[in-house]
């Protein structure tokens, strides 16, 4: 099958900051009768910012919302992709559009 992720190239994906707290957003991805993984339907993989690095911080979403910490203060802007899960694998990822850290 071509699964196609939530909005392969990224139509309906945001994402805002307030001050250290990144709220990102995105279409529901609907799965075929029988795809559901019972697990998490959606996985974040970020790269934040802590205490002046960059850290990998992946984590499962049951809802097509999250809040995510993202510190100033690193040499690299951090970034993030989002991928759908299903029972036989992930979408392909698209990029989040992230805000940068003022």
């Amino acid at each position: 099958s071509s699964a196609r992720g939530p909005g392969t190239s990224g139509p309906g994906v945001s994402a805002t900051r307030e001050g250290e707290q990144v709220s990102v957003f995105w279409p529901p991805y609907v799965l075929k009768a029988g795809d559901d993984s019972e697990q998490y339907p959606y996985l974040i993989e970020a790269w934040v910012c802590r205490a002046g690095q960059i850290v990998f911080e992946p984590k499962g979403y049951w809802q097509t919302a999250a809040v995510i910490e993202d510190q100033a203060g690193c040499s690299e802007p951090s970034h993030a992709r989002l991928y759908a899960v299903e029972k036989h694998g992930y979408t392909p990822w698209i990029e989040i559009p992230w805000p940068p850290a003022e």
